[in-house]
């Protein structure tokens, strides 16, 4: 068993050689369990419904407003947490505006009364839009532009007694 962990763990490490990536921001990212690792779905036991907010720099022009809903609970006769996320990002004042949905399903691994592994997978859909206007006008020129992409990712968590730990994975599929 323990030889499989080390497996995995290496396997994980070495799949994200070429990472980019930019998350959003919030203050108190506890207080966003899913955004933080997708296997904290279901890990309380019970539903659990987070909504975050926040509002930087609310008095410059152009600034940024992330907002991020979750909702999440333990179903037993599947074994595992599922989820669903809503994240939307207006940067700029709206020169770039991402919408996320993304559903959750974590499976809850009991090794020992003290030893507990989680691992999660999701999928989820994007939209990126991107207003030229709000930065620069250029005149007769379509200064918008649109893509949807399919997003991926992987979590884990390892707890044993009083510590836990973990990672995720984000994949994103640009169209």
């Amino acid at each position: 068993m323990k030889r499989k962990l080390i497996l995995l763990l290496s396997f994980g490490m070495i799949s994200v050689l070429s990472v980019k990536a930019q998350d959003v921001h919030f203050s108190q990212y506890f207080s966003n369990p899913l955004l933080l690792n997708p296997a904290y779905a279901g890990s309380i036991g019970c539903s659990r419904l987070a909504i975050n907010f926040r509002d930087q720099w609310p008095s410059i022009p152009g600034r940024d407003v992330t907002f991020s809903a979750s909702y999440d609970q333990y179903v037993k006769p599947i074994l595992g947490g599922v989820g669903i996320q809503v994240i939307s990002d207006n940067e700029g004042g709206g020169a770039l505006t991402t919408n996320t949905v993304n559903a959750i399903y974590a499976f809850n691994l009991n090794l020992k009364s003290d030893l507990h592994i989680r691992i999660a997978a999701k999928a989820g859909y994007n939209e990126e839009r991107l207003n030229m206007q709000d930065i620069i006008t250029i005149p007769f020129v379509s200064n918008k532009s649109t893509k949807y992409y399919f997003n991926a990712g992987a979590g884990l968590l390892i707890a044993y007694k009083n510590f836990t730990g973990g990672f995720c994975l984000r994949s994103y599929q640009h169209s």
